[in-house]
């Protein structure tokens, strides 16, 4: 039974640094070399999985961090996670949080010093974002701009800042802010009681909804872009299509659910996701 116990203690610990989020932003840090066409030599190769996996344990850091930050709104909101129900003690996460984030700047000291002045910067957004701007208009976009640094990271390491490293870094903030939208939207009651401003509770659900699906929109008619401009194969736009269909439905759902308001936030912000991780995807098949 002890020996249970630990096991199902370990799996909460893990959950709170979101592994699935985390090894994404790890994986756009590894592949974003190839997705631009740079080439790597064997010691640049190293440290672009050193400067990833540094990436993915600040990243996992801060996932961690924010539930120790947000644990009177995830009461109401999410009263099942680990740390309002007690699961694992907040200040154990907090704890857990610190040291991931800590081991990630400490990997990237292999690096090189732009890499780790780049993953600095990150850390530091992200600290400055749990204690000072989750409650303002700005979190969403401090997040865009934050997951857009694993294409950066990338960048920094093949030394190749190219026009299509810069539209995988928009396509990521606006997607991002998209998807962070629904969570306002899933999160509303929570973020009311706890004096967070978002969209849906300045204006209206509906509007942050038009507000997303605008978002939306900009990716679906921009994403063959890398396509036409000669930089993709055919791969590529076979996948885009699947995607542009799951962002479609996020688009039209609110619209054709809007009379009963038989709106899942919690749903599209899934499928957003879901489109993002099968876009980069595609983006690593349409350079093959």
């Amino acid at each position: 039974m002890r020996l249970e116990h630990k096991l199902s203690s370990y799996k909460y610990y893990i959950g709170v640094t979101r592994p699935s989020n985390s090894v994404f932003l790890m994986f756009i840090t590894l592949f974003t070399p190839f997705i631009i066409g740079a080439t790597l030599n064997t010691l640049e190769t190293i440290k672009l999985f050193l400067a990833a996996l540094s990436f993915g344990l600040i990243s996992a850091g801060a996932y961690a961090l924010n539930d120790y930050y947000d644990i009177e709104i995830d009461k109401i909101n999410k009263p099942t996670k680990v740390i309002p129900n007690k699961v694992v003690p907040a200040n154990k996460v907090k704890s857990l949080g610190i040291f991931l984030s800590i081991a990630g700047v400490l990997i990237s000291s292999l690096t090189s010093i732009l890499v780790i002045f780049v993953l600095s910067v990150y850390l530091l957004i992200l600290f400055f974002y749990n204690k000072k701007y989750k409650k303002t208009l700005l979190k969403n976009v401090i997040i865009g701009f934050a997951c857009s640094t694993s294409v950066i990271v990338g960048v920094v390491i093949s030394g190749a800042l190219n026009y299509v490293s810069i539209l995988l870094m928009i396509f990521i903030v606006i997607t991002t802010i998209s998807r962070e939208i629904y969570k306002d939207i899933e999160d509303i009651k929570g973020d009311k009681n706890s004096g967070v401003f978002t969209i849906p509770l300045i204006k209206s659900s509906e509007f942050a909804f038009l507000i997303s699906s605008l978002l939306l929109t900009i990716v679906v008619f921009s994403s063959p872009i890398f396509y036409f401009l000669g930089f993709m194969e055919l791969n590529y736009i076979i996948i885009v299509l699947f995607v542009n269909l799951l962002f479609l439905y996020c688009i039209l759902n609110p619209i054709l659910n809007s009379r009963d308001r038989n709106i899942d936030a919690s749903k599209l912000q899934k499928v957003c996701k879901l489109a993002m991780v099968v876009a980069f995807v595609g983006l690593i098949l349409g350079r093959i």
